[in-house]
């Protein structure tokens, strides 16, 4: 075993000055999963940074929303009112539209009533101009006629005084008729001039209605126009409490990960320390099955199928490293399909890659030499992408390597 061990240092020396440019090492360090772990924390905290932003957002846009509903609430209040005062100026002008045609109506009446007394008095003036031209020009003849048939002369003089009485009479009912004309044309006035204010107050309360009608029409324009924000507002919020449970369900996400994590560094942290303790594998030991070769050239593939040889190597030696250590199953398929070791395997792209034999031939180069035992990696057991939470052992190409 410690013969075995001293070839492999023998050959990671020889590689290492060969190959300066292709391999570094940095100061030897134990690093394990702890990066993704302390990148794992580090979500977590900017999770909660913007949860904690989401809901400072969610309380601002609710209190801007709470103000604009309550503008809104004052404008909906000056709309009722404003159609409240349209309705009571339409009850008014349709009151004073009827009284308008009520006055139009008493006008027109005492006019027609007027004109019946005016054509009775012409005829009543026409009736006494005839009698006085009759009296005029046969008064003799009706004096003899009336001397005649009275028997006495008493008897005359009463039926002179009634000719005379009912002279005083036409003309009396003459005076009357023009009278009660006069009454009614100056009643017909106080109408007219009662129809002149009426419509006067009309036109008033239409060009007040058309007023308060422009002022509704502004103050709907602002209710539509609140609503609109109010609105924008609620599907704001929405969109920010959508965003709000998706970030809580992260952090649930981001805790279970962080568990995961940390029992994950416990177990790596365990078996590099039974590695380190335990015996390992002589390699002239190990055999490998048929499939083997294909095996490890397609996860070397998987994992390093863009590097430079030596890190494409450096992945085998992996693989064969925990081969060799009695802590880890003692053959490659145990090895690259132990749960959740190697992420292609687990994923699917592992046996999409065999099923089209993906491995390219420096792939297939570097399987062999790792399971020759050539090793550049030292004792490491795990390798990982660049992360500056992580000090490595060695950093060949893309890779870190403890």
């Amino acid at each position: 075993m410690k013969r075995l061990r001293g070839i492999i240092a023998y050959v990671l020396c020889a590689v290492m000055i060969a190959c300066p440019a292709f391999m570094t090492q940095v100061n030897v360090a134990y690093a394990t999963t702890a990066g993704a772990l302390d990148q794992a924390r580090d979500d977590y905290e900017d999770t909660k940074d913007r949860i904690e932003e989401t809901s400072g957002e969610i309380d601002d846009l609710t209190s801007e929303q709470a103000e604009l509903q309550e503008s809104l609430d004052a404008l909906n209040t000056k709309l009722e009112a404003a159609a409240d005062v349209l309705e009571r100026l339409d009850a008014q002008i349709e009151t004073t539209k009827t009284e308008i045609d009520l006055t139009w109506g008493k006008i027109e009446e005492l006019s027609a009533q007027a004109d019946m007394l005016q054509e009775k008095a012409n005829e009543q003036y026409e009736l006494v101009k005839a009698q006085i031209k009759y009296i005029y020009e046969c008064g003799d003849t009706m004096y003899l006629a009336l001397l005649r048939g009275s028997g006495t002369y008493s008897d005359y003089l009463n039926r002179n005084s009634y000719l005379e009485m009912f002279a005083e009479y036409n003309q009396t009912n003459i005076n009357n008729l023009q009278e009660t004309g006069k009454a009614l044309k100056e009643t017909q006035a106080k109408y007219e001039e009662e129809l002149i204010k009426l419509e006067q107050e009309k036109a008033e309360l239409d060009e007040y209605e058309q007023a308060v009608q422009k002022q509704y029409e502004e103050i709907r324009l602002m209710v539509e126009e609140a609503s609109g924000k109010v609105a924008d507002y609620k599907a704001r919020i929405s969109n920010a409490e959508a965003r709000l449970a998706e970030y809580e369900s992260q952090l649930a996400a981001q805790e279970e990960n962080i568990g995961n994590l940390e029992a994950q560094l416990d177990d790596e942290l365990q078996k590099t320390v039974e590695a380190s303790n335990a015996e390992w594998r002589e390699l002239d030991n190990i055999t490998y099955d048929a499939s083997d070769r294909k095996l490890l050239a397609n996860l070397i593939w998987c994992e390093a199928g863009n590097e430079e040889y030596l890190g494409q190597v450096a992945v085998g030696a992996v693989v064969m490293n925990r081969v060799m250590s009695s802590v880890f199953p003692n053959t490659i398929v145990g090895v690259i399909y132990q749960s959740k070791q190697f992420s292609p395997a687990s994923s699917g792209r592992l046996a999409l890659a065999l099923s089209r034999d993906s491995a390219t031939e420096s792939c297939y180069k570097a399987a062999d030499a790792a399971m020759s035992g050539v090793n550049n990696i030292g004792s490491c057991l795990y390798f990982r992408t660049p992360t500056s939470k992580v000090s490595p052992k060695y950093v060949i190409g893309n890779h870190y390597f403890y």
